[in-house]
């Protein structure tokens, strides 16, 4: 038996083109309008369906081997550029106009709408209606015609098929979960799209806060689970106090985790894409990493401010991890991580981190960790930073094979903090030199782990300096005045310095 996680992990085969030979008179077309008869038979009705149901057949069955689907590329896709793929764009627009036109036709015309709501998600016709409606005046998309012609075709089946219509095995797929996210995305932005009609935008508004609390209850029971999984196994004799509040670290994280607001809750299932089973288990890990780096206080304020970091200002005077002052062109913040030094050379300035310094200073991973979970949340305090997530640009130019042994144990506890975060690392740019050294055995490396490389968002630029500029600002929307002077950007570091000063005077 196939299973949610089967169907969102394969990717389909190519759809059959069967249908292209079936014209639009044929499903009910007749010059666009509602009195017209149509020239459908049932027996084409029936071929229609077959083949429909054949596609949403190829759907649910894909090539296991391959666990990149069509649904994960298309979001990554998203989160590196900052908009959907071309083609996606086109379809999701057509569906909203689409959408539109057919809630003005008459209640008696929209029955098919009415009766299942999805069906501008997963319901094949619609889709077919949709590839054979581009006769506007200019060759463009008739939004209103094609809503016409839809509520022609939704009629001549109910003639043809009776109730039967609605409930063939094509009629209204199986929805998978994917088809639910997109559902949820639409509305939120119809939600958000000043444009939109108001009672559109206040029935989205309706159905996306019904999600919204649906989704926290679904939380708030996975987090209960949690808890008494971890009393059911485990009890204190075992594990010993480990906080000053007389519970242990991961029990604290979990009461933590249920005692948060509403909006916090909220802003770890979008993370995880809807999921509160996922969220309710990042949500955890955040908490207990709070703890773990910041103890007691952490427990009582759920802040950190610069003050509590007095142990790690040699990293925030190197500038090694750098909030940038801009926005990318999508409004995403951009966070700089510069080079670490093997060694120093006649570039390496007295406050960089190098080896020897980081030995010197007992600096360690957790260390590292605090500096990364401080300004993660510096960017959280910046106006759609939790919907719209971060981007990072890295300084991979020294990097060589030392380094990983060297300082890969330092960077892995700041990744951790990434993955527990409520916010998304949308893209993660790795800036090399142009034949880099290591760039064949990276890239072997990057084809090894693909789809880790993949569900991380992580992109090599190996070309000039200048190059690697022009590329991230025309590609990427992440312009090099935005970006630090040690990158080839136009910000100094004496930005930074004075931001620290700035929040360390406000007490934060």
């Amino acid at each position: 038996r196939r299973t949610t996680r089967d169907r969102l992990t394969r990717r389909p085969r190519p759809r059959s083109p069967a249908t292209d030979y079936y014209s639009t008179e044929s499903i009910g077309r007749a010059g666009g309008t509602d009195d017209a008869p149509s020239t459908a038979t049932p027996r084409r009705a029936e071929d229609i369906d077959a083949i429909l149901a054949r596609r949403q057949q190829d759907r649910e069955e894909a090539d296991v081997i391959d666990p990149i689907s069509d649904t994960l590329l298309s979001d990554v896709h998203e989160d590196i550029y900052g908009r959907p793929l071309p083609d996606i764009a086109r379809s999701e627009g057509r569906l909203l106009a689409l959408e539109r036109e057919i809630k003005r036709l008459p209640p008696s015309q929209r029955r098919a709408l009415e009766g299942h709501q999805m069906d501008f998600v997963t319901c094949p016709h619609a889709r077919m209606i949709l590839e054979q409606s581009d006769d506007g005046p200019n060759g463009e998309f008739d939004a209103a015609a094609a809503a016409r012609r839809l509520a022609k075709y939704w009629q001549s089946r109910r003639g043809f098929f009776g109730f039967v219509a609605s409930c063939a095995q094509c009629t209204h797929p199986v929805s998978v979960y994917a088809d639910y996210l997109r559902h949820y995305r639409r509305k939120l932005s119809v939600m958000n799209d000043p444009d939109a009609d108001e009672t559109d935008r206040e029935d989205a508004s309706r159905m996306v806060g019904s999600i919204h609390r649906a989704k926290v209850r679904g939380l708030d029971d996975h987090l209960q689970n949690i808890r008494q999984e971890f009393m059911d196994a485990f009890n204190h004799e075992q594990l010993g106090y480990e906080t000053d509040t007389g519970r242990s670290l991961k029990e604290t994280a979990i009461a933590m985790a249920m005692d948060s607001p509403f909006d916090l809750k909220l802003q770890f299932v979008q993370v995880e894409d809807m999921r509160e089973d996922r969220a309710s288990r990042r949500m955890v890990r955040y908490f207990e990493t709070g703890l773990r780096l910041f103890g007691h206080r952490f427990h009582e304020t759920r802040a950190v401010t610069l003050e509590e970091l007095d142990d790690c200002s040699a990293i925030f005077d190197a500038g090694f991890y750098r909030l940038m002052p801009f926005q990318d062109e999508i409004g995403r913040p951009v966070i700089a991580v510069l080079n670490l030094a093997v060694e120093g050379n006649e570039n390496t300035k007295n406050n960089d981190l190098t080896e020897e310094r980081i030995r010197r200073l007992g600096l360690n991973g957790t260390h590292f960790a605090k500096v990364t979970w401080y300004v993660l949340h510096a960017a959280m305090e910046r106006d759609r930073c939790p919907q719209n997530g971060v981007i990072y640009v890295a300084d991979g130019r020294n990097f060589c094979a030392q380094y990983v042994t060297k300082f890969a144990p330092l960077i892995e506890e700041s990744t951790k903090v990434d993955s527990c975060m409520p916010l998304k690392i949308r893209a993660i740019h790795t800036i090399l030199r142009r034949n880099h050294a290591i760039l064949p055995v990276g890239l072997n490396t990057l084809l090894s782990f693909f789809n880790l490389a993949v569900k991380k968002r992580f992109l090599v630029h190996a070309r000039s300096m200048e190059e690697t500029l022009e590329e991230l600002s025309t590609k990427y929307g992440i312009k090099a005045d935005i970006l630090p002077e040690d990158l080839g950007g136009a910000v100094g570091a004496e930005y930074f310095a004075h931001w620290l000063e700035d929040r360390r005077a406000a007490g934060i």
